[in-house]
């Protein structure tokens, strides 16, 4: 059986956030739907690998994340270590994340034809580009 710390977060609007290095603990909300990043000039991963693999490694996170947003997040480099399924994501914004080079989108994530991606960056699974 899996921790669910925040079992009722849906939504996340984080802006202006000094120290802010990582937003790990969002592994433990099972039912974000909604997460929005926006000048957290420390912020330098979503997820901390190290701090994943303590936490719990066997949960998969964002299965309900419907719109990613990031913006104006310079430290940002990583968003997860691997590629994800999303199963529910429809848009993706990433907008002055210059660090960040990759989404970790799998090929899964984007079969549905239904999801916008507004980042100039490259894909974690190359094959989820050709889709």
């Amino acid at each position: 059986t899996s921790l669910s710390l925040f079992p009722n977060l849906s939504y996340v609007s984080l802006e202006i956030c000094r120290g802010l290095r990582d937003l790990t603990l969002l592994i433990f909300a099972p039912n974000l739907t909604v997460l929005r990043v926006m000048s957290a000039s420390e912020l330098t991963e979503i997820f901390s690998k190290d701090k994943y693999y303590e936490q719990q490694q066997s949960l998969v996170p964002f299965k309900k994340l419907k719109e990613l947003r990031l913006d104006n997040n310079s430290m940002l480099k990583s968003i997860h270590m691997s590629p994800l399924p999303f199963p529910c994501l429809q848009k993706i914004f990433v907008n002055n994340c210059s660090n960040l080079r990759k989404l970790p989108l799998d090929s899964t994530s984007v079969a549905r034809g239904d999801l916008t991606i507004e980042a100039p960056i490259y894909w974690e699974d190359e094959a989820a580009k050709d889709r």
